[in-house]
């Protein structure tokens, strides 16, 4: 028994049965439950990586009574490969207002696209979830896209080290193959 509902059967239910269930149970509940069980099931390690994104439901559109979709929000444990969680966001709302109920995010790192981009949600994360962040930017940012571009930018640059010069030590000329006893002697070969 679960709840008022008696699990009753001799083997797989039929979809129907299964449909008729999920109509009966209320989804707040049902997300609540599903994070507790996950929460446990969840090898939770350091710095892991929490995937939150929304989706539209399409096939919950009535196109007769002109009701819109259903919106979702998941999250999602990378390392583990699991769902940790889902949540129906409010009528009339998006992922944003969704996304600070989800969990316990302490010490995970949080990743969104840019429509978690929001000074308060980022707060929320940072402060009151203890989490780091990582979210998408688009060009409507202004300054901090820019200034993003620029430390991608430098950070791109870094491997020209690697590639342009290490490399053509290592390969062109093998320098790890000198066999080089002085300081000086290997210094200035390289």
């Amino acid at each position: 028994m679960v709840g008022n509902i008696a699990l009753i059967g001799t083997g797989y239910s039929k979809p129907l049965d299964l449909a008729r269930a999920l109509q009966i149970i209320k989804p707040k509940a049902f997300a609540t439950l599903f994070s507790q069980i996950m929460a446990n099931v969840e090898i939770i390690s350091k710095k892991r990586v929490v995937a939150l994104d929304g989706k539209a439901l399409a096939g919950t559109y009535h196109k007769e009574e002109r009701k819109g979709l259903i919106y979702m929000v998941g999250a999602w444990c990378s390392e583990n490969k699991i769902s940790l969680a889902q949540i129906n966001t409010q009528a009339k709302s998006n992922e944003i207002t969704a996304i600070p109920e989800l969990l316990d995010l302490k010490g995970a790192i949080v990743t969104m696209d840019a429509m978690g981009c929001q000074k308060d949600l980022v707060k929320k994360i940072v402060k009151e979830k203890k989490a780091d962040y990582l979210i998408g930017l688009r060009a409507n940012q202004g300054t901090m896209h820019r200034e993003f571009l620029e430390y991608a930018q430098a950070s791109r640059s870094h491997w020209g080290i690697e590639n342009n010069l290490h490399w053509v030590l290592d390969v062109g000329f093998r320098e790890d193959q000198w066999l080089t006893r002085l300081q000086l002697e290997a210094a200035n070969l390289s």
